[in-house]
């Protein structure tokens, strides 16, 4: 288990007189032994701060950090990197441009017999798909080769964690996709503990089974990706987990029941915040399901753009009281062209927050 406790650290400021520049504030964390995490955040959160105090590359202002029951940073503690057990994969890969793959995946092999660092360094480059490369330097290599060839070097050691510091951002796309499903399931049947530090939203949820966002220095989230992204902290968090629509809504409650009025009806609230009278709403696209003007139930609207991406579409729909187009999924196959008349009716119960001096917006 890594179990990270009140860490903090700061940097001098870029200006004289300046105050210092606080990347950590706090910051409590767990990661159980097997898991697979992911860290995200934007720019500037101290995420990839974090990763470099559990590396071992900056010493934290306060704070301990345990791994497996061993103190690596503390009062008085500060353990040297190649002694804490922690595999690293880089942006980019990083790898020693003068040496052949074989030797950049054996690097770390210290101190065992050249018998056994080959036929760990075969194993290595098998298990990760380039068993035919060992004798190429990394300029002879593509992105995708040199990122597997720097995860063979971080688990050589077999460490007790991997980190993984946005390692697919300089792929395409597809390769992207592609290769974080390999390293995921790779990770997984080794039953490695490992931390992903990613800006990449999709990334993050998509990989975690612990997923922790980070926002100016602070941990504002950690749990289950599922539930961060359907019950988010509050409004900002909802927002930059994935498209919403934020807007003003009226508390109404009978009981146990509770409910909110707004420009899309009387919903249903999962997740309230306890927050009575005005409040804002989030509602997530595809929360909303789209029927024929003709039908009943939900709020009549026009269809201002359409967007086709061949699986599905997404939909601008115009609804009165809202301050800009409602974007809604549907499939791609499905009759709806600009101009059109729907009827929308939101499906699942939605998330409200206390009242912003703001009026609701759509983002």
């Amino acid at each position: 288990m890594l179990q990270v406790t009140g860490l903090s650290k700061s940097f001098p400021p870029a200006h004289r007189g300046a105050p210092p520049v606080t990347a950590l504030d706090s910051i409590d964390l767990t990661v159980p032994t097997g898991i697979f995490a992911s860290v995200l955040g934007p720019s500037g959160s101290g995420k990839t701060t974090l990763l470099r105090c559990i590396a071992g590359f900056e010493v934290p202002d306060a704070g301990v950090i345990v791994l497996g029951g061993t103190e690596l940073s503390g009062p008085g503690v500060q353990f040297p990197t190649h002694r804490r057990g922690v595999g690293i994969v880089p942006q980019e890969g990083a790898l020693f441009p003068h040496l052949t793959v074989a030797q950049n995946v054996g690097f770390g092999l210290v101190g065992t017999r050249r018998t056994g660092r080959r036929e760990r360094v075969e194993e290595l480059l098998a298990l990760v798909g380039i068993a035919g490369l060992a004798d190429r330097r990394p300029d002879q290599l593509s992105g995708g080769q040199q990122q597997r060839v720097a995860l063979a070097r971080a688990l050589a050691p077999e460490p007790a964690l991997v980190l993984l510091d946005e390692p697919f951002s300089a792929l395409d796309a597809q390769l992207r996709a592609d290769l974080r499903e390999e390293v995921r399931e790779l990770l997984r049947s080794l039953g490695s503990t490992a931390v992903l530090v990613t800006h990449d939203q999709a990334e993050a949820m998509s990989l975690a089974d612990h997923l922790v966002v980070m926002r100016a220095g602070r941990v504002v989230a950690a749990g289950h990706p599922g539930t961060v992204y359907e019950q988010p902290a509050d409004v900002e968090l909802g927002r930059f987990l994935g498209e919403a629509l934020v807007l003003p809504g009226e508390i109404e409650r009978d009981g146990a029941d509770v409910r909110v009025r707004c420009a899309l009806g009387r919903l249903p609230v999962g997740h309230w915040h306890g927050t009575e009278g005005r409040c804002q709403v989030l509602v997530r696209p595809e929360h909303v399901r789209a029927g024929p003007a003709a039908g009943t139930g939900g709020v009549e609207g026009i269809v201002r753009a359409r967007s086709y991406f061949g699986h599905d579409a997404l939909l601008r729909v115009e609804i009165p009281g809202l301050p800009e187009p409602l974007p809604v999924r549907v499939a791609g196959r499905a009759p709806y062209r600009v101009g059109d008349c729907a009827r929308l009716e939101v499906t699942t119960p939605v998330a409200t927050y206390p009242p912003a001096e703001a009026k609701g917006c759509l983002t």
